[in-house]
């Protein structure tokens, strides 16, 4: 929803306080998760938002986290089990000018833990970051990566446990590439699908790029 909308109240009107919802999943039971951000003082430093819905539309639960200014959260959220992970960005926590941030949130809309990973570069920078769960209960995320100025520079892909530890981590070179969307694969790998820049910077063709479990890249086509 876009400013003039405002954040869900617990009545499901909207408030006129700013906020946008930036990504649904839907729930085992025909409902949703949606996650984004709302700026409910109106003084820049919006917090993430997350609110569970039922098939009906009736509000279940909803919540926030405090966030600094400069920092940007609900670009996605993921089911884990009946949990959710929900991934932003963050400039004021990390190693680099731009990491990025995960929250895991319980089935019944209470934090469970919250990290950061990142580069000394600038994470998620070009393209909002896309996560899946792996069957063995990890998970993969993705993200543009910034390192030399010029944006979206590379790909840089992560597994994380269950408990948010990083399992690996791969950057994976290309030309102004995008992430559009990562999904996992039966053999415990995952398939990568975004866009690259052609040579001479005119147009961009779609780019698919199959990494196996161990991070190590199988094959890309563009």
């Amino acid at each position: 929803m876009d400013d003039r909308v405002g954040a869900l109240t617990a009545t499901g009107q909207a408030s006129r306080a700013p906020g946008e919802l930036l990504s649904a999943t839907p729930t085992a039971d025909g409902g949703f998760v949606a996650t984004g951000w709302v700026d409910e003082d109106r003084d820049g430093e919006a917090d993430l938002l997350y609110v569970s819905v039922d098939a009906s539309g009736t509000e279940r639960w909803k919540g926030r986290i405090d966030l600094p200014a400069g920092d940007e959260f609900g670009d996605c959220v993921v089911p884990m089990g009946p949990e959710f992970l929900v991934i932003g960005r963050t400039t004021s926590m990390g190693v680099g000018s731009t990491d990025l941030l995960l929250a895991r949130i319980s089935a019944a809309g209470v934090p469970v833990w919250q990290r950061t990973t990142g580069t000394a570069g600038l994470d998620g920078t070009f393209g909002r970051p896309r996560a899946t769960v792996a069957p063995d209960g990890s998970y993969f995320v993705c993200a543009g990566r910034d390192h030399t100025g010029w944006q979206g520079d590379d790909l840089r892909l992560v597994r994380l446990s269950a408990v948010g530890a990083v399992v690996w981590e791969r950057v994976i070179d290309a030309a102004e590439d995008t992430p559009k969307s990562v999904c996992a694969t039966a053999d415990g790998g995952c398939l990568l699908l975004g866009d690259i820049v052609t040579p001479g910077g005119r147009d961009h063709d779609l780019w698919l790029v199959k990494v196996d479990a161990a991070g190590s890249v199988e094959w890309e086509r563009a």
